[in-house]
């Protein structure tokens, strides 16, 4: 797969999860994919992938801020 298809293909999944995301109040996720043809399974992939992607992306000064953030709220 040439360079050009791989980002058309990225950005395509970009645009079905922004619409996903922006559906009307009350619609389940699932529905929106059942009645826009998105098998539910690539969409959690590339969900999962961007969001990983985002993550990676975060300074590791932020995410060790983050964590210790996380930690006190768990200690009682």
């Amino acid at each position: 797969m040439d360079q050009s298809t791989k980002i058309i293909r990225r950005n395509s999944w970009m645009e079905i999860i922004r619409q996903c995301q922006s559906r009307p109040d009350g619609s389940t996720a699932k529905d929106w994919m059942y009645q826009n043809g998105i098998s539910e399974k690539s969409y959690y992939y590339w969900l999962r992938k961007f969001r990983k992607e985002a993550f990676e992306k975060i300074p590791p000064a932020v995410k060790k801020q983050s964590k210790r953030q996380n930690t006190r709220h768990h200690v009682m």
